[in-house]
């Protein structure tokens, strides 16, 4: 598995060897007669700024060699002044240096290499993230470069205590890894166990930012997601405050927070941008949201097959003659219903974002329609299965959107059998396994277990912030406060 360029020394032959093939990548031999000097240079045109090269590097090289000859080549990190320039001898570091847009001088008489940063790699400038919209909050955002996004984060925390420690993970891929904390903040054997996790990972290459939560997980199978993930620098940047730990990926416009608790994914940086009073509303109406979503079909199907004295008369005999036409069994109905809603979900999402919305509310309304009309379903049952599908929207995490859709088959599946007594028995079943978790040693349930009033009731209200004092107990921070005593008036 590992490359031809992972124990080779540097020289001619061994850059020819390991360039070969890569037509994307240029090998240039500069020849001086006198004095006799044969430099090779090695660089990927797409990567590097050709102008720096052209106009700045290749003048002075051709200037050292010509008024200095050979002598001072031999420690070029002393006399070079212009962009930043390292010896290596590795190989394999080499080539990774070429491939992220650095360019490589070889000196064949003294046998030394040295690598000049003129990289130019093609990005974006920071947006807004397409899947965490702003009102008031700023506009910027992560984007594929990770120079750009820890500068987007150090730019809100001017302060030395903020450590960005860089890995580099993947034998082939060698992708850049960040690892963001506040050293007086957070607790020290989480960072230590981060850490240990990374330097575990041993792949060919980290693809995306799932593959690598997966790999920093404390278990190979799990439900709810373990670390929570954000495109905006504001609410990393609060996280951080909170004693949490950021993981920043080359490639990836987003990074995982941890450790990550329930109520996490339930909460916005928007939050911190409106009132407590409407940001408290819009908490409480994704926790409803995220139960209506798993819960409000199983529910509706446990009463309709098993407890029909529990409904009002009047919508009884609504429900019973709205059905009279419809051939189908009410579970497989439902099943049905769920399943066209998450295609036209899934068909919006792939779909130009123009034409995906359009076929979001226009197709559902004509299928929707139509399947009333056609006698596929009722109109009572077509009801709860958008609410359903609607309140899934309120929650930010999309990881967290899939699951709730797999557990709401699974909950009407099991309703169809035991009625309510299978509904109470899935809220049993989820809320167990939600006590059973811990990521990084933190319950996946804290602070809503805890004795502290103040911390159980702080993850549902968003308390003003004169009130705001102390960070979550849960997290076990080296520095507990938040605010001095002046600002508790």
């Amino acid at each position: 598995m590992r490359s031809k360029a992972s124990a080779s020394s540097i020289n001619e032959n061994s850059l020819f060897s390991t360039f070969k093939g890569c037509h994307d990548v240029i090998i240039e031999e500069q020849l001086w007669s006198i004095p006799s000097v044969h430099i090779m240079i090695v660089y990927s045109p797409g990567l590097c700024d050709l102008k720096h090269l052209n106009n700045e590097v290749l003048p002075m090289l051709n200037r050292l060699v010509e008024n200095e000859g050979i002598s001072k080549l031999q420690h070029l990190e002393n006399h070079w002044h212009q962009s930043t320039l390292v010896a290596v001898e590795d190989l394999a570091e080499a080539v990774t240096s070429v491939f992220r847009g650095q360019l490589l001088l070889f000196i064949k008489k003294i046998s030394k290499a040295y690598v000049i940063d003129i990289s130019d790699q093609p990005k974006r400038e920071p947006t807004e993230p397409n899947t965490e919209f702003s009102i008031r909050g700023p506009r910027d955002g992560f984007i594929e470069d990770i120079g750009t996004n820890v500068a987007l984060i150090r730019k809100r925390l001017p302060t030395e205590n903020l450590k960005y420690e860089q890995f580099v993970v993947g034998r082939r891929g060698r992708t850049k890894i960040g690892l963001l904390f506040i050293e007086d903040i957070i607790k020290p054997e989480i960072v230590d166990e981060i850490r240990r996790r990374l330097s575990l990972i041993d792949v060919d290459a980290i693809l995306n930012n799932n593959q690598l939560e997966e790999l920093l997980s404390e278990k190979t199978y799990y439900y709810f997601p373990l670390l929570d993930y954000s495109g905006r620098p504001d609410y990393i940047v609060d996280s951080l405050l909170r004693g949490r730990f950021i993981v920043l990926m080359d490639g990836h416009p987003t990074a995982m927070v941890g450790p990550a608790n329930i109520m996490q994914f339930l909460k916005t940086s928007e939050d911190m941008e409106v009132s407590f009073v409407y940001a408290t509303f819009e908490r409480l109406l994704r926790i409803t949201g995220l139960f209506i979503s798993a819960f409000l079909p199983g529910l509706w199907v446990a009463l309709n097959m098993y407890h029909q004295n529990q409904l009002p008369f009047i919508l009884l005999a609504n429900v019973v003659q709205a059905r009279s036409g419809v051939p189908l069994p009410l579970v497989l109905e439902a099943i049905i219903m769920v399943i066209l809603f998450e295609l036209l979900r899934e068909a919006g999402a792939r779909l130009p974002v123009a034409f995906g919305q359009t076929l979001t509310v226009v197709g559902g309304l004509i299928i929707g329609d139509a399947a009333i009309r056609a006698g596929f379903t009722s109109p009572s049952m077509l009801v709860i299965i958008a609410t359903s599908s609607v309140s899934s929207f309120t929650l930010i995490n999309q990881s967290l959107v899939g699951l709730v859709s797999t557990l709401r088959l699974a909950t009407i599946l099991i309703c169809s059998f035991l009625g309510l007594y299978g509904l109470f028995i899935c809220m049993f079943f989820v809320l167990y396994y939600l006590a059973s978790v811990r990521t990084f040693g933190i319950p996946f349930l804290a602070p809503l277990q805890s004795k502290d009033l103040y911390q159980a009731w702080s993850a549902i209200i968003r308390f003003p912030w004169r009130k705001v004092s102390r960070r979550p107990d849960f997290l076990d921070t080296q520095d507990k406060k938040r605010k001095g005593e002046r600002n508790d008036s």
